[in-house]
Order: C-alpha cells, then structure tokens, then sequence
C-alpha cells in the first residue's frame, strides 16, 4: 500500500508484533501494534525469527544462515553432499569462537566446496545467538564474502554485517532474484524457458519502478505469465 522498496525490506526499522517481541529487540510497541527496531534488528535478515530458524545444536550456524541468503536471495541453491560426508558439528572446545568450529569443519577436503559458498556469507550473522539474542562480543570477526556460484556471479567482500545487507540491497543479482522469487510463489511453480520473456517483462516494470515492491506485486499479479499458459518447444525463442 506505500512506496516501499526492495531495498526497505533489508533495511527497514520498522516492525509489528507484540509487547514481548518489543521487550525482546529492546524498543517499546506502539499502540497501532507496530515498533520501531534498533540498528542491529533493522531489516528482514536481523530479525529474531531468522535468526532463530537457523542454528546448529547451541550455536547459531553461519552455515545455514548463509545457505538461505545464497538460496532465497541469490537463487544460487547448493549442491548437497554426498551420503557418506559426516556432517556433524563439534561442539567449541575452550577459547574456540562459533567461527573457529565452523571454519575447521568446513576446510576438510570433502566439506570446503560447499562451505565455501554458504559459511563466508553467515559469518556477518556471528553476533546473533541461536537464540536469536544480540551480543556484539560473541564473534571476534564478522568479516565474510559472497563468492560467485552455479547461478550466481555475484562477488563481493564485506567487513561486517552492514556491509553485506548493503551488498544484497543495492546490486542487481539480488533484486533480479526477488523477481524471480516473487513469480515462483504468486504461480506455485519454478520458472521453465516458456517463462523468459515474461520474467523480463516483470523485471523492467520493477526496474523503471525503483525496486518498488507494489509495482512487483501488481505486475505479477497482472502480467502474461499469471494469465496465459505459454508453452515453448525446445529451441524456440520465448513470446
């Protein structure tokens, strides 16, 4: 109903809940229902739920944290391992940060390739327990990238948590992804070739838009690919 952008919903400060999520990001709910978050909850990714949704036993997992970025906001899904890996995490031993195990788990020979494409992104998220709970002094480092991969060439270096929601908020790989997200639920279906021409039409609405979500929203829901089955045989050109 606003003017809110793609880039709002990694940054916004901006929240509704109840009295005890207020108490819990440390800020006071208004009587509308809604609260204004402090600087380490502003966008979708500090929240307390995403946090939360993604740990390992008593640690919050840089792995997972940072499978679902590459995954939800890159479209870059990551291959799984083989059976036979041994996926389990030790627990810290004395002195160890949340860094250090994953790292000495992931730089096995058989875990680094798909590590290196989640672990570097979730590392920025080392301040929030699995808890949910923010602590500036839980990690040492928050420093990651984001590598290129399978579907993704985005790269990019960050020091810390800010850098990297301003990576995922201003480049076009991951404002392309959130069209593409957006048609893969409003349809039911992953995208198939059939769909390109579509696809772009959605795309440059909301690219002349300025990454507004409303204009995404209602060009899904009014464009060709919510009304017409398009079937394309191998080899043709999308239409």
């Amino acid at each position: 109903r606003g003017a809110g952008t793609y880039p709002d919903l990694l940054n916004s400060p901006q929240s509704r809940g109840t009295a005890e999520l207020a108490q819990f990001y440390g800020t006071t709910l208004g009587a509308d229902g809604t609260m204004t978050v402090p600087v380490e909850r502003q966008g979708l990714l500090l929240r307390g739920a995403f946090m939360r949704s993604h740990i390992k036993g008593e640690m919050g997992s840089p792995t997972q944290r940072g499978k679902q970025v590459r995954e939800a906001l890159l479209c870059d899904p990551v291959q799984l391992p083989a059976d036979n890996v041994n996926m389990n995490i030790p627990p810290p031993e004395p002195g160890q940060t949340v860094n250090d195990v994953f790292n000495q788990h992931g730089s096995a020979a058989e875990c680094v390739g798909c590590h290196s494409m989640m672990d570097p992104i979730g590392f920025a998220f080392g301040e929030y327990g699995p808890d949910g709970t923010y602590d500036a002094t839980r990690a040492t480092s928050t420093a990651g990238a984001i590598y290129p991969g399978a579907a993704n060439a985005l790269e990019v270096p960050f020091q810390n948590r800010d850098e990297l929601i301003a990576a995922l908020a201003t480049n076009i790989n991951p404002q392309q992804c959130s069209v593409i997200q957006m048609n893969r639920f409003a349809l039911g279906r992953a995208e198939t070739a059939a769909d390109a021409c579509g696809l772009t039409d959605v795309w440059n609405a909301f690219l002349a838009g300025n990454a507004s979500l409303q204009t995404l929203l209602v060009e899904v829901a009014a464009g060709q690919l919510m009304q017409v089955r398009n079937v394309v045989r191998a080899g043709e050109a999308c239409r």
